[in-house]
């Protein structure tokens, strides 16, 4: 049942037929045989139409669907709810619905205390050091964003003399990260103990306390600070604060400092698209290696070895990739892992001298050449 319009001749060429106009709803169900009725109109132009029709299926006992996209969502997922007794249609974005929330929650509480418990007498060794090691307070305390962008006090160990955020504006020439955030790899703010801290990630330890208290989960996107958050000039990068933060993430155990900003968000919405308790456990069980390495697993395939050193490296992949420029820069490539699809791994590295191509058979429906992120040494 359609009214005209020049799209029905397209219809009615593949042999399909109109019942009747959109007015004559009521007619066709008192004389047809109809078990159900699908709505598919533009409701913002034909509302009125369309809750005719309604009415009248309603009246009548027919099953009315309507079509869940309403509104031409690109990654949005339609749900239907209940709100205070009323029913709702939800558009949420990512995986995190239902009883594994839940659980997810319940694993946050109980692995974060038995960490504590496990950890208490590390805790006080390092409290004891820092104390010992530099003037200031044993633990930085910084307002992050959490949760809907929710702010919240993280604490960690202080790695840093007191008074380090005062002097970063002047250390922003040096900033090695890319987009918004700072990161220094050799920063000389940073004391002789809190390298060994950082080295091992134990400075993240008080965060345990800001998973008891919900402010952020095991594993998720890692809480960004307010001056990075206001740096952000993408709106879908924002969609990262929809989920709690975490302790770690595939950012932290895919490689961290070495991944550029387009790289880390990219990460951190496949996390949120894709995410189910099996990935947070294993996201959970790669960060201890991680940590036991002190780097993560992006590397630097054969520094000072040009393209031979990054066919080298390549050539444990056994086929999956393989170098096409002659250039003899040295790439940084990332391990393959089935977690993070390989595309979104390197399409964030586009423009750099050393090219990659992905066979389809790895990649499929992806752009045939991407490229990875030259080092610059």
């Amino acid at each position: 049942m359609d009214d005209e319009w020049p799209g029905l001749a397209d219809f009615r060429a593949r042999g399909e037929r109109i019942l009747s106009g959109l007015g004559d709803v009521r007619t066709v169900l008192r004389t047809q045989v109809v078990d159900e009725v699908v709505i598919s109109v533009p409701l913002a132009s034909l509302y009125a139409q369309a809750s005719s029709i309604v009415a009248a299926c309603e009246e009548q006992g027919v099953i009315i669907r309507v079509l869940a996209n309403l509104f031409n969502l690109r990654v949005g997922r339609v749900v239907t709810d209940d709100l205070a007794g009323i029913p709702v249609t939800t558009v949420h974005t990512g995986a995190m619905r239902g009883w594994p929330i839940a659980i997810k929650r319940f694993l946050d509480v109980a692995i974060a205390a038995i960490l504590l418990t496990l950890s208490l007498p590390l805790l006080l060794f390092v409290a004891a050091a820092i104390k010992l090691s530099s003037p200031g307070p044993v633990l930085f305390v910084q307002e992050r964003i959490g949760l809907n962008k929710r702010r919240f006090r993280l604490y960690k160990f202080r790695t840093m003399v007191p008074g380090a955020e005062l002097e970063q504006a002047g250390l922003r020439h040096l900033n090695e990260a890319t987009g918004p955030v700072f990161k220094m790899r050799a920063d000389p703010r940073v004391t002789s103990v809190g390298r060994v801290l950082r080295r091992t990630s134990i400075d993240e330890l008080p965060q345990l306390f800001n998973v008891l208290t919900g402010d952020m989960s095991m594993v998720g996107p890692r809480p960004l600070p307010v001056r990075d958050y206001e740096g952000f000039d993408e709106d879908r990068h924002r969609r990262r604060f929809s989920v709690r933060p975490g302790l770690t993430c595939l950012w932290q155990v895919s490689g961290r400092h070495l991944i550029p900003f387009e790289g880390w968000m990219a990460l951190d919405l496949h996390y949120i698209d894709h995410w189910s308790l099996w990935l947070d456990i294993k996201t959970m069980l790669r960060t201890i290696p991680a940590v036991i390495r002190g780097v993560s697993r992006f590397r630097d395939p054969g520094r000072g070895q040009g393209l031979a050193g990054v066919r080298r490296y390549l050539g444990r992949w056994q086929g999956k990739l393989s170098v096409r420029s002659g250039t003899a820069r040295i790439g940084i490539v990332p391990d393959w892992d089935d977690d993070v699809p390989l595309v979104e791994h390197l399409a964030p590295f586009a423009g750099s001298q050393v090219q990659v191509t992905i066979p389809e058979r790895v990649a499929a429906g992806a752009t045939a050449t991407t490229a990875s992120r030259v080092a610059q040494r």
